[in-house]
């Protein structure tokens, strides 16, 4: 955890956040103490299920060239939208989709809900599984169950998106009230190519699932998220009073 809140990694105290809210979890490959004093603790793998949103209008997608934390440290991030599901977003992918485009950018949710606003693209879906150690928390192994979906904004629908630069793909800044404070975020309109060629996270996948999942919309507003696979998830107990940084160390 040295490293932790240094540079672009997220302090810890974020972390925790993350497990309050439920937008990740530790996981066990064995049963866990149920003491952080214990002589044998486990290696921990952080699981998350992200959506990367490819936001569209006409031949450009947004990206967030980077962010500024409200330490005033900047983060470089030159990826596409995204947001980790929560268990409070009951709508499946949808609802995930809705709650990043609102918190990140200022869109109303009543906007967001109207019709003629935005397209969801089924016939784009795919999901994949990776296993990397996390930038944001750099030595914790992590599991991601990444969601790509695409969202193209209609013409009829660009008065909601007026703020975001549109329609002349100029630059601009949004803030994101978070409870560690007001993160900056800088974003830019690239046409395919440019995305390409800067090389944007996650545009296109660097890989793909062996079977493309291609739901239909009401299915995603459904479901949208994976079945758990068996785990032992730490206990909650086992996350205060230092247990969270504790287990940490030993990861």
């Amino acid at each position: 955890t040295r490293k932790f809140g240094k540079g672009n990694a997220k302090p810890l105290a974020w972390l925790y956040q993350e497990l309050q809210e439920g937008t990740c979890y530790l996981e066990s490959p064995h049963p866990v103490s149920s003491s952080p004093t214990s002589p044998t603790p486990r290696r921990l793998l952080r699981v998350v299920e992200p959506i990367f949103i490819r936001l569209r209008f006409r031949s450009r997608v947004l990206v967030q060239d980077k962010q500024q934390f409200p330490d005033g440290r900047f983060r470089v991030r030159n990826m596409l939208l995204a947001e980790k599901k929560e268990p409070r977003d009951s709508g499946g992918l949808l609802s995930t989709i809705h709650r990043a485009i609102n918190e990140e950018l200022g869109v109303s949710l009543e906007d967001l809900h109207r019709e003629d606003v935005m397209q969801y693209r089924p016939d784009t879906y795919h999901f994949e599984i990776e296993h990397i150690d996390s930038p944001s928390y750099p030595g914790l192994a992590s599991a991601y169950r990444t969601h790509h979906v695409q969202v193209d904004i209609l013409e009829t629908g660009l008065d909601a998106f007026m703020h975001c630069g549109l329609p002349e793909f100029s630059d601009f800044v949004t803030t994101e009230k978070t409870s560690h404070g007001v993160i900056t975020l800088f974003w830019r309109w690239d046409d395919v190519n440019m995305a390409l060629k800067r090389g944007v996270v996650k545009f296109p996948p660097k890989s793909l699932a062996p079977k493309m999942a291609r739901p239909s919309l009401s299915s995603v507003k459904s479901n949208g998220s994976l079945e758990a696979p068996e785990k032992s998830v730490l206990p909650a107990n086992l996350l205060k009073d230092g247990g969270l940084a504790f287990y940490l160390k030993k990861a």
